[in-house]
């Protein structure tokens, strides 16, 4: 286990293609355990251009071509290459107001086509890389009693048929991005209706 001589909180985990671990650790940065040897890296934010995201991370991931990309809780996405490039971040809006829920990132989840769906704070929405372009669909939770109050997605997978799956503050969903379709699991017996669609 890891550290030996305290305890730390972790919010987030991904391994790497030569099997070490980012992992995430609030307040502190992120630290790069290699299991193999025990040996860990500390990556912390500094003043200078291409560091490490000055802001918690909530959520990493690793996409097909071996980027790492760091959700954090105010300043959107960074991305990094694990074997030593500079960090390049990432976010929607004015740079000087960036401490908003869409840049709150919560989950990453990679598609077929490369594009990563992010959970917000402020709901679902898609980022393409090549293009460095994000596309929302924060209105798919909207209904007449949650206007003034965006559902927080915590989770995204996507699953084999291209469907998205989402864990929210409104329950667990399927989403279709090809008919922009949501449809709720009936945990509860509660909610079974879909929403959106043509």
């Amino acid at each position: 286990s890891w550290p030996l001589d305290a305890d730390r909180t972790i919010n987030a985990m991904v391994e790497d293609r030569r099997g070490r671990l980012w992992l995430a650790i609030p307040r502190e940065g992120i630290a790069l355990f290699d299991p193999a040897d025990g040996h860990v890296q500390w990556l912390k934010a500094d003043a200078g251009a291409g560091s490490a995201p000055d802001a918690i991370a909530t959520s990493l991931s690793v996409d097909r071509s071996g980027l790492l990309w760091i959700g954090t809780h105010e300043r959107g996405l960074a991305k990094v290459d694990p074997e030593g490039t500079p960090f390049q971040h990432v976010a929607e809006g004015d740079a000087a107001h960036l401490q908003t829920a869409t840049n709150y990132i919560r989950s990453i989840a990679e598609d077929a086509d490369g594009s990563l769906w992010l959970g917000t704070e402020a709901g679902l929405k898609r980022y393409y890389p090549d293009e460095n372009r994000f596309e929302p669909h924060t209105d798919l939770f909207a209904t007449s009693d949650r206007q003034d109050r965006p559902a927080v997605v915590h989770a995204v997978a996507r699953a084999p048929d291209g469907t998205i799956w989402l864990g929210s503050t409104e329950g667990a969903a399927r989403f279709d991005p090809a008919t922009n379709a949501l449809e709720f699991v009936p945990i509860d017996g509660e909610r079974d209706h879909p929403r959106g669609g043509e």
